[in-house]
């Protein structure tokens, strides 16, 4: 009975923090998320850009590594450092190019460090045709050459790049031959802590390593998703190292008004089936549901193992000899 009872208290923390507060019969949301102290960041560290030129490479920082993201694969190329975002330290930026539908395209990023881990400060995707470019530094700013054949002649330009609220800014307009494709935030990669003070007002629940927003209206406006196809979705970021969103799961609702769920940086979300999985061994449920999408510290008996599963809920974990106690939750994804 008692370790039930540590079990129901586990999970309530789990879910906290919503803008409305629920029927007092359903899941409490309102318990706050602990938020750790932010260390100084050193002025001396700087994100490093490593192996750039193999098929994974990584971008590293005193504290760990993360995988350099890049556009369709495409090689690291330029690694330069400036103040991107005005904060006084410096910001790692390389370029990716690659091809779609006959068209050439250029991703730029750009990696600050918090708590000694890359995040992810900006990206932005161009279409660049026959462009020919390069990055390169003057002085504190990162300046993004592009030179384009006009005829006989080619025009060069040099454009200083800066980086507000994870869209990159090239100023009023972009040279003749360059257009922006895609400039929003990217959540994958980026600062956990920071996306979560962003979203506060718009929470539908969070817990120590994961919270829910909805779009439109939060960080992508209802054109935006149009674009996409999309009429609306709840969005789940979670972290499995504190710091970095390391996995996202959606739950869209479609313009023609059909429901899918995706997921970035983790497994699909699972689909249960009915079967029970309780008393199962680890090895045997993590066969059956793959890694878990994060974990929770919960004292002596381990960590709680998580998983969103593919209609709304939260499935959590925990092993008492060895043998596994499950439970879920309803999410406010609907």
């Amino acid at each position: 009975m008692k370790a039930r009872i540590l079990v129901l208290l586990l999970l309530s923390l789990l879910l906290s923090g919503c803008t409305t507060p629920p029927e007092p019969e359903k899941t409490p949301y309102d318990l706050p998320a602990p938020v750790e102290p932010l260390a100084p960041q050193n002025e001396e560290m700087l994100p490093v850009l490593e192996n750039h030129a193999v098929a994974a490479p990584l971008v590293s920082g005193p504290g760990g590594s993360v995988h350099a993201l890049r556009y369709r694969n495409g090689r690291c190329l330029d690694p330069v450092y400036g103040d991107i975002d005005g904060d006084g330290l410096y910001e790692l930026v390389y370029r990716t190019a690659s091809a779609a539908d006959g068209t050439v395209y250029e991703a730029l990023w750009a990696y600050g460090l918090e708590q000694g881990l890359p995040v992810l400060e900006g990206s932005c995707l161009l279409r660049i045709g026959g462009a020919e470019t390069s990055l390169s530094v003057q002085g504190s700013n990162v300046v993004y050459s592009c030179a384009v054949n006009q005829g006989e002649t080619k025009r060069s330009d040099r454009i200083t790049v800066t980086v507000e609220d994870g869209r990159m800014d090239f100023g009023e307009t972009l040279p003749e031959g360059l257009s922006l494709a895609y400039n929003r935030l990217t959540e994958y990669g980026s600062s956990f802590r920071s996306l979560r003070s962003k979203a506060e007002d718009r929470l539908l629940a969070q817990g120590p390593c994961y919270f829910l927003w909805q779009e439109p209206g939060t960080f992508h406006t209802a054109e935006e998703l149009e674009n996409d196809s999309t009429q609306s979705y709840v969005c789940a970021a979670m972290t499995n190292n504190g710091v970095t969103v390391t996995g996202l799961v959606y739950w869209y609702t479609k313009l023609d008004g059909s429901q899918v769920c995706d997921a970035n940086g983790v497994d699909n979300p699972i689909r249960l089936r009915g079967a029970n999985l309780d008393g199962l061994a680890k090895q045997v449920l993590l066969d059956k549901l793959g890694d878990p999408f994060f974990e929770v510290k919960s004292g002596e008996d381990g960590p709680l193992l998580c998983w969103f599963t593919e209609n709304g809920k939260l499935l959590t974990a925990r092993f008492e000899d060895g043998l596994a106690v499950t439970s879920l939750m309803d999410l406010p994804i609907g």
